[in-house]
């Protein structure tokens, strides 16, 4: 019997900006899924030994993502710094790194002293460490930030597209959002502006199109002319993920409305009227996979009990999943296996896994656990013991 979870801690007051892209532990912007995130599928997320082996790897680390690409990035528990397992929970490259992306076409950001460059699955430095800031690889090219501004380098650490730009998102489907001088427009992979620098704000295409923001604040979609195809006329918007966007009216008012959308702009959900409550959502189109797959979305609505809390709402079924009045960490909604964790787990039904009796709940993702405390609980929610 599916059980509806409840979220214990403090309550969580924010507007979610509803664009971001992964990578590590770093504050970024959320991105579209891309086909080589989609792969994932069919690669093993998890070390394959016994539970006995992944519960002695997991007691050496803090924290530890899926294997991706055939490692885990993960926290050494004794220095808080960053490093790598693979797939037989060896630690290939030592945990010497200030934080870290994960890998991404063969190499995987990384920092040390301060600054950002790469390294290669041996854990060689293949780009030097002279940048302030940098993201994925993605279609051969990572953005990168150099002297205050962004600009795109290859595999090579040669310049691409030059450091010209005040912010940069990743390449998806063959473009991306640049902002110079306060406006946001979009370059091809050879730097060439293919649609104007006109915008307020902008997202990267996701399904053939883009959400941005006229000089008015108001959101709509572009097509890879630029050619407007939904006019501009809500106050927040999200990025497409399978055929729907969540989409916000009348925000800033006592009551306004949230509802979702498809290409045709034809309200599919909704639309749903909040009244004197708050907005928190989150893009569900970001790095992580499983969620854009399983439409999973952030909206405002009452619990059972009529108090304003958070829901996490399947457009495939129209209902509320489960509660929460606590943020996902990481930017994550779901995580690739169908997790939902903050204070405590639950699955992608709504059934609680880990109870939320801590005061965090810590994934040790490779090695198929969740840490509360000192304690350790399989994905099956089987307590296998403390440490």
């Amino acid at each position: 019997m599916k059980k509806t979870y409840y979220f214990t801690m403090g309550i969580v007051i924010s507007i979610f900006t509803l664009f971001s892209c992964g990578g590590g532990s770093k504050t970024t912007t959320v991105e579209p899924t891309t086909e080589s995130e989609e792969s994932l599928s069919q690669e093993s997320l998890v070390l394959n030994l016994s539970q006995e082996e992944r519960l002695e790897i997991a007691k050496r680390y803090n924290k530890m993502e899926y294997l991706k690409e055939g490692l885990a990035r993960v926290q050494a528990i004794d220095n808080t710094k960053y490093g790598f397992i693979d797939v037989s929970g060896k630690e290939v490259i030592p945990c010497v790194y200030d934080d870290s992306g994960e890998f991404c076409e063969g190499l995987a950001w990384a920092k040390k002293g301060g600054k950002y460059g790469f390294i290669d699955k041996n854990g060689k430095e293949v780009i030097p460490f002279m940048y302030d800031d940098a993201g994925d690889f993605y279609a051969g090219l990572a953005w990168a930030k150099k002297g205050g501004k962004y600009g795109f380098i290859d595999k090579n650490g040669k310049e691409i597209i030059p450091f010209m730009y005040d912010e940069a998102k990743r390449f998806n489907e063959g473009l991306a959002a640049v902002k110079k001088n306060g406006k946001w427009g979009f370059v091809d992979k050879t730097g060439k502006l293919n649609i104007p620098l006109v915008y307020s704000d902008a997202s990267s295409f996701a399904e053939g199109v883009a959400r941005v923001k006229n000089n008015s604040k108001k959101c709509g979609y572009i097509d890879k002319t630029g050619k407007v195809v939904i006019q501009m006329n809500y106050d927040i918007a999200s990025s497409f993920a399978n055929g729907y966007a969540m989409v916000v009216n009348k925000f800033g008012s006592d009551a306004y409305e949230y509802a979702f959308i498809n290409k045709g702009n034809k309200v599919v959900y909704g639309p749903y009227r909040v009244q004197g409550g708050r907005f928190m959502a989150t893009d569900p189109t970001h790095y992580w996979y499983l969620a854009s797959k399983q439409n999973l979305w952030f909206v405002p609505c009452k619990d059972e009990n009529g108090k304003n809390v958070q829901g996490v709402f399947n457009i495939e079924t129209g209902g509320i999943l489960c509660y929460t009045n606590k943020v996902p960490g990481n930017n994550r909604l779901f995580d690739e296996m169908g997790f939902f964790a903050t204070i405590g787990v639950v699955d992608k039904n709504g059934v609680e896994i880990v109870p939320a009796t801590y005061e965090w709940v810590y994934p040790l993702r490779a090695a198929g656990f969740f840490r509360g405390g000192s304690d350790y609980y399989n994905f099956n929610g089987e307590y296998v013991g403390s440490f």
